[in-house]
């Protein structure tokens, strides 16, 4: 547990409140909005996921009244030590694993976040809570923010979810939060613990992370490229702009009831093909382009497994007990956000990144133990050869990462590496639309005195690829292309194009090559101090292994260890890694994961 930034402790005196999963789109406008308007201390504690953005609270760093905690709600001891140098007078409890798609292909964070997560966290405040006397025992408060989506899905013509509609949660996702609702309504029911829910509609607004709906279509559409929607565009919600959700969380913390349940909404159900309509039309208006219209963008893509169709909130009780009204038509809070996000166009780039890691050559210069199993399978002195990709991707920070490989394949890789959850990971098996960078594609180059062995690239003095080739015989260059690349969107129409080659095999040249063709490659060239193996050969692969041993031994360091990535970019903390040295612990692999924790290692602070 860690302050970031920020003061490392609040006035002794000063009451405040602890906020989880403050660094997150809804939580950190919350925070921003709490105190634009109050004196009372905040204390926000995040995990810092791939969602959790400390951008979004830049401009708190020098306020003495928020103090920044990095920890897991999964972390009983981190909660405790909160609660007892803290004493906050409420709980407003905002982190959750919340991405419908992300819940689809790799449930189990859904699980440990919403429902443990929520459990470790009730069981921390109620402990609190009943050691507390007087005034600040009736005052305490733990608001459970939560989702309409637990309600399922509405009919066209059904009445809006209210507070007593049944729970029919249709995703992992939902299927989380309502048992993480559950649980906070037994704590009042058994111990007493004096909660309030809120169940909120759709939210948009500035600070969203850019794989929704609304801020994907924005990053999609400036950089001209397609508006995906799914299915017929008919899936409907109701559009609640975050800053009038935060302000009637403001309300229900004052002056809602113990133990009582609130649904808040914006009263703006519109289609998702009417929201792209609406926004392409904004767009056309405050971002015209040199012709055409946005709207031409707009393509229908397959729907996703278990998409609900249509949402809406009854607000009624929570406008009739506590008075609040959404200050936003969902027209206005659109071109609010969309202001916002034109006039800082560079604010989701460092979230956008993906990867595709291909792991389905058949190594035919291996031949013939790459008959029985993957060339990616085969290990690199103590470790599988699609850790070193793996971790090389990790290390930048890349989280969300397709693996493709053959049918026979496949299999191998999803028992070797399962979804990437113990990492802290999302894998995936599938082809699967990436989310937008930068334009273009960048291969790595490096320099080899035998570049007839390789694949080739040549390029200019603004390092702009002029040709690329496969094992030239009078090769152009003297740079090999390595296996590190970074792709635009695009990629994934591209390779779905791809044909076999000769060998059967789906070549990443051919992608190079369609970007060469456009003029949309760049070339990185990795220097002295880098070290590239081909390991498409015999005499690669031993080489590679000789030089991973003599390194690792000599530093006493470990070269491409996941968990150890994992651990120390806080993607997992010390209670996972040590279940995943336990089964190890008698070998070499599972005695370094537990010198890690025992804080014998240095790890740089990039």
């Amino acid at each position: 547990m860690s302050g970031l930034f920020g003061p490392q402790h609040l006035d002794d005196e000063a009451l405040a409140l602890a906020v989880t999963g403050g660094a997150g789109f809804i939580g950190a406008n919350f925070v921003l909005d709490w105190l634009a308007g109050h004196d009372e201390a905040v204390v926000n504690v995040d995990k810092l996921t791939y969602a959790g953005n400390l951008q979004t609270l830049d401009s708190l760093q020098a306020d003495p009244r928020h103090l920044f905690v990095r920890a897991d709600i999964t972390d009983a001891a981190a909660l405790k030590s909160l609660f007892d140098e803290h004493q906050p007078r409420a709980v407003l409890h905002f982190a959750a694993e919340s991405h419908v798609d992300r819940s689809l292909h790799g449930p189990a964070d859904f699980v440990r976040t919403n429902i443990v997560g929520t459990f470790t966290l009730l069981e921390a405040a109620r402990a609190y809570w009943t050691q507390l006397a007087g005034v600040a025992q009736a005052n305490f408060r733990f608001l459970h923010v939560s989702t309409d989506e637990v309600y399922g899905s509405l009919e066209p013509h059904d009445p809006a979810f209210c507070e007593t509609t049944p729970y029919a949660p249709n995703s992992p996702y939902s299927a989380t939060k309502a048992g993480s609702d559950h649980l906070v309504r037994a704590y009042h029911h058994s111990y007493g613990l004096p909660v309030l829910t809120t169940h909120c509609s759709n939210n948009y607004g500035p600070y969203q992370f850019p794989e929704k709906l609304i801020p994907l279509l924005i990053a999609n559409a400036l950089a001209d490229k397609p508006l995906p929607v799914y299915g017929d565009g008919g899936n409907m919600r109701d559009w609640l702009y975050v800053g009038d959700h935060c302000a009637a969380l403001r309300e229900v913390l004052a002056r809602g009831g113990p133990g009582q349940t609130y649904n808040i909404g914006g009263r703006n159900e519109k289609t998702n093909l009417e929201v792209v309509h609406m926004l392409c039309a904004l767009l056309d208006q405050m971002k015209p382009k040199s012709s055409g219209s946005y709207a031409e963008q707009i393509t229908f893509v397959q729907d996703r497994p278990g998409h609900d169709r249509r949402y809406a909130i009854d607000a009624t009780k929570l406008e009739r007990e506590l008075g609040w009204r959404p200050a936003h038509r969902f027209e206005t809070g659109l071109e609010k956000t969309l202001r916002w996000y034109l006039e800082r166009p560079d604010w989701e780039t460092p979230k956008m990144r993906k990867a595709i890691l291909l792991a389905g050559g058949s190594g035919t210069r291996l031949y013939p133990i790459t008959h029985a199993v993957s060339k990616q399978l085969l290990p690199i002195y103590d470790k599988p050869m699609i850790y070193y990709p793996l971790s090389t991707l990790m290390m930048a920070g890349i989280r969300d990462i397709l693996v493709i490989s053959t049918p026979a394949d496949t299999p191998r890789f999803q028992t070797l590496l399962g979804d990437g959850a113990q990492w802290g990971l999302n894998l995936q098996y599938a082809l699967a639309r990436a989310s937008a960078c930068d334009q273009g594609a960048t291969v790595f180059a490096y320099h080899v005195h035998d570049p007839e062995r390789y694949g080739v690239v040549e390029f200019d003095e603004d390092f702009h690829a002029l040709s690329i080739e496969e094992k030239p015989v009078k090769p152009r260059s003297n740079y090999a292309v390595t296996g590190l690349y970074f792709y635009d969107q695009q990629v994934c129409d591209i390779a779905a194009e791809i044909k076999p080659s000769a060998r059967g095999e789906f070549e990443i040249t051919d992608i190079n090559l369609h970007y060469l063709q456009h003029k949309q490659l760049k070339v990185e060239m990795m220097g002295r101090g880098y070290a590239w193996f081909d390991t498409g050969t015999h005499d690669s692969l031993i080489d590679a292994a000789s030089f991973i041993a003599t390194l690792q031994k000599r530093q006493g360091l470990m070269v491409a260890c996941p968990e150890e990535i994992a651990y120390y970019r806080g993607w997992i903390d010390a209670e996972q890694l040590n279940r995943l040295a336990a089964p190890l612990e008698k070998n070499g692999y599972g005695k370094y994961l537990k010198r890690i924790l025992s804080d014998q290692l240095i790890w740089p602070s990039t």
